[in-house]
């Protein structure tokens, strides 16, 4: 594993790829918390049999206030961020069976980017497990 590559959580998916990373906490040089970290999510659409366009990627910053909406909700979450005048959107919702979708959009109108991203049950479970521990580190909780 690379350094480039370390720490990542991916999901591979025929219609877009989701990769997943920590943005760790800033802070000042006495030590204080400057600025909570975040779970960059990265979600890119599929350009071809197991090919993913990263050029068209939609980013996005799960701060602690987005994973209390993740937890609080068991059905859709729906998220959103405008950073840089720049609207971005994070939505999960459950399959109609079984799994769940993220999708990420940013940007308006002519300019928009969304990628969608199936996940399985275990999957998301998973996430939501990172979520979960990531709160305490992001927040310099510990």
């Amino acid at each position: 594993m690379t350094d480039q590559n370390k720490g990542q959580l991916k999901f591979y998916k025929g219609s877009g790829a989701l990769q997943c990373r920590v943005i760790p906490p800033r802070f000042t040089d006495k030590g204080f918390l400057d600025k909570e970290g975040a779970l960059l999510l990265e979600a890119a659409p599929s350009s071809g049999k197991q090919q993913w366009d990263w050029s068209k990627k939609v980013t996005f910053a799960v701060g602690v206030a987005d994973i209390a909406a993740v937890f609080n909700n068991n059905e859709k979450v729906d998220i959103f961020h405008s950073a840089d005048s720049v609207p971005k959107k994070l939505i999960v919702e459950p399959g109609q069976q079984s799994g769940w979708f993220l999708t990420l959009a940013a940007g308006q109108k002519e300019s928009r980017l969304s990628v969608r991203v199936p996940l399985t049950d275990g999957e998301w479970e998973i996430l939501k497990s990172v979520m979960k521990t990531l709160v305490p580190t992001r927040c310099g909780l510990t």
